[in-house]
Formats: C-alpha cells, sequence, structure tokens
C-alpha cells in the first residue's frame, strides 16, 4: 500500500544532548488542521518545536516538512518559505512599527516584494493591530506584542504553523480571538501548538499528542483523551481528567 505523504513526517528524532537526550525516537506525523502539544516542564515540546521550525538540527533521525527533506539545503530553503513560527519569546526591532515588522517577516520568508505589504496589512487586521499598525513596537502592551508575534507568523498564509506558548499574555477575549484565528487557518493549513492551557487544546485542537520522557505518549482526538480519564481522576474537564490519567499511568510504569 503507497504511503500518502503529509505535511509533518517525524521518524526516530533524536534531539538534546550527548548521553542526555531531550527527544529520543520520537515519531510524529501531522497532516492539514490543527494538532496541540501537552506536557509536563521538560517533556520536550519547545526542543520539537525548535526542531519543526528548522532552527534547530536533528541530532539522528528524519525530518521532512511539507514534502522536502529539511537535511537538504535545498529543501530546507523550499520549507521555510512556507512555514510560520512563533517561538515563546521572539526577537524583534524596538523601534519598528507594527506594519513595518510583519512585512520585514515576510521579505525573511521570501514573500515576492509586490505581494508583502498587503500580506502584512492583512495579518494585522487579523490580529486585531490595524488601529495601532504605525506604532513602534516599543510602545506596545505585552499582549499587543505577542500579536504581532501572531502577525508576523501567519503574513502570506503559509502551510504550515508553528506557535510554542501563543497565548501567554492574552487577555481571555484575545484568548478566544485567537482559538477562532486558528479554526480558520486549520481548514487548509498544517497547525502545531503547544501549551499548558487544556482548555486551548480542547477548544481547536482536531489531534492532540502528549509528550512525556522525549517520546510520544499518546496521539489521538481531544474526545479520546477526555475518555481516558475516571471520575476520581484529577483534573475539572473530561480533557483535564484524561490527561492527569494518562501522565499518572506513564509515571507508575
Amino acid at each position: 500500500m503507497s504511503h500518502e505523504p503529509q505535511p509533518v513526517e517525524v521518524q526516530s528524532l533524536v534531539q538534546g544532548y550527548p548521553g542526555r537526550p531531550v527527544l529520543n525516537g520520537l515519531d510524529l506525523t501531522a497532516g492539514t488542521g490543527v494538532l496541540g502539544l501537552l506536557g509536563p516542564n521538560g517533556a520536550g515540546k519547545t526542543t520539537l518545536l525548535k526542531t519543526l521550525a528548522s532552527t534547530l538540527p536533528p541530532r539522528s533521525g528524519s525530518v521532512r516538512l511539507l514534502g522536502q527533506d529539511v537535511s537538504d539545503r535545498h529543501g530546507l530553503r523550499v520549507a521555510r518559505r512556507q512555514l510560520g513560527y512563533l517561538p515563546q519569546e521572539f526577537g524583534y526591532f524596538p523601534s519598528f512599527s507594527v506594519l513595518d515588522f510583519v512585512r520585514y517577516c515576510a521579505w525573511l520568508r521570501e514573500v515576492p516584494a509586490r505581494l508583502a505589504r498587503d500580506a502584512a496589512v492583512q495579518a494585522v487586521e487579523r490580529v486585531g493591530l490595524a488601529a495601532v499598525r504605525d506604532r513602534k513596537l516599543k510602545h506596545l502592551s505585552g499582549g499587543m506584542v505577542q500579536r504581532c508575534g501572531i502577525a508576523q507568523a501567519i503574513v502570506a498564509d503559509p502551510a504550515l504553523l508553528i506557535f510554542d506558548e501563543p497565548t501567554v499574555g492574552l487577555d481571555p477575549q484575545q484568548r478566544l480571538d485567537f482559538r477562532e484565528l486558528l479554526h480558520d487557518l486549520g481548514q487548509s493549513a498544517t497547525i502545531i501548538f503547544s501549551t499548558h492551557l487544556v482548555e486551548d487544546i480542547a477548544a481547536v485542537a482536531d489531534t492532540v499528542t502528549v509528550l512525556s520522557g522525549g517520546t510520544a505518549l499518546y496521539t489521538g482526538t481531544p474526545e479520546e483523551l477526555g475518555g481516558l480519564g475516571r471520575p476520581d481522576s484529577r483534573g475539572d474537564s473530561c480533557l483535564e481528567r484524561g490527561y492527569m490519567e494518562l501522565l499518572t499511568g506513564a509515571a507508575a510504569c
């Protein structure tokens, strides 16, 4: 039976330091839609996302993004043109305006100059910053800076979007807006995001992967994960109880 390529294909990924791997033989695939990453601190979520964003080369194993082998220089460049990434802490130029920063990030991704400005305007509007698009980043609130980071990731509609703790610094209304944005983008793009907020996973993720000990402990739908919980499991929702039950079981092994 032929294998249909997926936008993200990771096989036997090892990442970390000699004698102290952070990811240890991890396998992961992701298709169109939203994949949420859960896991305790130190599980390897950020390391995985850095690897998928091509900022951290694998120590061993294979990573294919959007049909491209990222160990090949040409393939890496092709993939990066269609990849948007928001790390936990992203660097920016404080003296840039919102619009100029997002347009600059579009240029870095090799968006054609004739399209970059309109794409930046649209991205800024989608995150609710149109009214401050000419304001310098150094004069923005923390939540506005975070939304600017989201804008630079989504500019020009990349096919693969990677977000690391994207709702940090957002107020409840902005979190709801971001969830709606993820839902809309996930209709045509592949989105992978990590969070400690289980309710964000429940609201928008089509698939959830739980990392523990450097490997994928579980992959399935949020509903399936919630079904692993028991009435006496810790947590305030079905999904939290299923997640905690899974981690408790893994710790006991």
